[in-house]
C-alpha cells in the first residue's frame, strides 16, 4: 500500500513542476513594463491553475491517511484531467509558434499520463474477491480404489464419488494433488477420469499455506501427545 501512495505523491508532484516549466515558458511571452511587473503576472499565471483544484491538493495528501483515499484521488485527477484537457484545446486551437507546438506536446504528456493513473486508480479500487483456501490431497487411497499393492507406472480406477466430491469442493476450494507418484503420471490420469478441472497443481512438496491435508493414512494431532500415541498404535487404513 505504501509503495501504492508513493507512485501517485510522485505523480501529483510531477504535474505540479510541469506546470511551473509550463509558466516558466510562458514568461517569455507575457508582456510586462518591468521585471516586478513581469513576477507578479508570473505569479498570476502559476495559481490560475490553483483555482480549478485547490481542495484537490489538501485532499490529495489527507487522504494518505483515511480509508477514502481511492475515491479522493480518482475524483482529484479527473478534476485535474478536465483541466489539462481545456488547457490543451485552448492552445491547439491558436497553436501558431514552436513553442505553442512544445506546450501541446507538455500537454498532451500530462494528459496521457493522468489518464493512465485514473485507470490504475479504478482498476485498483474494484473489490477483490478472497482467495479460495487451498487443500491438499492424497491420490492413492483418496481418489483411486489403492489397497497397498504400489504399482510405479500404474494408478488405481478411480473411486466411486471421486468426480462428485472434487467438483463440491473446487466451488469454495483449490485443490492440490499431494503425492509422491510421477507428475505427468498423475496429470495424464487425472485427465482420463476428467478430475483435471479441479485440481490447481500436483505436487510431492508439503505446501505451508495448505489449510487442509486429506489422506488415508494421516492423523489428525489435537494437542495430546498421550491420545495421539494411541490412535497411531492402533491405526490402520480404512482398506486393511
Amino acid at each position: 500500500m505504501t509503495s501504492f501512495f508513493n507512485k501517485k505523491i510522485l505523480v501529483f508532484i510531477w504535474i505540479n513542476i510541469t506546470y511551473l516549466i509550463y509558466c516558466f515558458l510562458r514568461m517569455g511571452n507575457i508582456p510586462a513594463e518591468s521585471d516586478f511587473a513581469r513576477s507578479v503576472a508570473f505569479l498570476e499565471l502559476f495559481y490560475e491553475a490553483w483555482i480549478y483544484y485547490p481542495v484537490i491538493n489538501l485532499l490529495f495528501f489527507a487522504a494518505l491517511k483515511t480509508k477514502l483515499y481511492g475515491n479522493v484521488y480518482i475524483v482529484g485527477f479527473g478534476i485535474i484531467l478536465y483541466y489539462y484537457i481545456a488547457r490543451f484545446t485552448n492552445i491547439l486551437m491558436n497553436c501558431k509558434t514552436p513553442y505553442d507546438a512544445g506546450l501541446l506536446i507538455n500537454f498532451g504528456i500530462n494528459i496521457c499520463l493522468i489518464i493512465t493513473v485514473i485507470i490504475f486508480m479504478i482498476r485498483k479500487s474494484k473489490p477483490k474477491m478472497p482467495r479460495k483456501k487451498l487443500i491438499s490431497i492424497d491420490l492413492d487411497g483418496v481418489l483411486n480404489t489403492y489397497s497397498g499393492n504400489y504399482a510405479k507406472n500404474e494408478i488405481a480406477p478411480v473411486k466411486d464419488g471421486a468426480f462428485e466430491f472434487l467438483q463440491k469442493l473446487s466451488e469454495d476450494y483449490r485443490i492440490a494433488i499431494f503425492t509422491v507418484r510421477d507428475k505427468t503420471l498423475v496429470r495424464n490420469w487425472l485427465i482420463r477420469n476428467d478430475l483435471i478441472q479441479f485440481v490447481e497443481d500436483i505436487t510431492d512438496v508439503k505446501n505451508p499455506f495448505s489449510s487442509i491435508f486429506l489422506d488415508d493414512r494421516a492423523i489428525n494431532f489435537d494437542g495430546d501427545f498421550d491420545k495421539t500415541y494411541r490412535l497411531i498404535k492402533n491405526f490402520k487404513p480404512y482398506w486393511k
